[in-house]
């Protein structure tokens, strides 16, 4: 998966924006839009995944309530095939309770509330900003080094 270069870069960058509800859809779209990115919108994971499958994503940005599962699933099995990929997951308040922010598989959780949009659009500048990419996370790196070490006990 190719990373654009973000704001130095001529090109906008394209964000995946993942969700089911059409009207944040629709407004988070619009707003980062205004911010000079190409955003690619969609509420179904399937849809997600062939978006992702194309080169040239720069960043994901996930809500919790999907279709298939929840945010937190969707970014662990994108964090497999993608670890580099920086991603963003929506929460609001209520399922802030229930996410453990150190596990979720993201870069940056931002809550929603009044001042959302500021939160992601600065949120999606400085992850296009970091130079250098996103180590795995730890559960993953785990779940990888123990896989590695059954293979070998074969």
């Amino acid at each position: 998966m190719q990373r654009s270069k973000g704001r130095n870069s001529k090109d906008p960058a394209r964000l995946l924006l993942l969700g089911t509800h059409q009207g944040g859809l629709k407004a988070r779209k619009i707003y980062l839009e205004e911010q000079g990115h190409e955003v690619i919108a969609c509420n179904k994971v399937k849809e997600a995944h062939l978006h992702l499958a194309s080169p040239g994503v720069s960043v994901l940005i996930c809500d919790y309530k999907l279709d298939l599962q929840n945010g937190v699933e969707f970014l662990r099995e994108t964090r497999a095939q993608y670890a580099t990929l920086p991603t963003i997951l929506l929460l609001n308040q209520v399922e802030e309770i229930s996410v453990n922010r150190e596990d979720c598989c993201a870069d940056l959780v931002v809550s929603k509330h009044f001042n959302e949009l500021t939160h992601l659009a600065r949120g999606v500048e400085r992850l296009l900003s970091r130079k250098a990419p996103r180590k795995r996370p730890a559960a993953i790196r785990k779940t990888a080094s123990s896989a590695a070490r059954a293979g070998g006990k074969n």
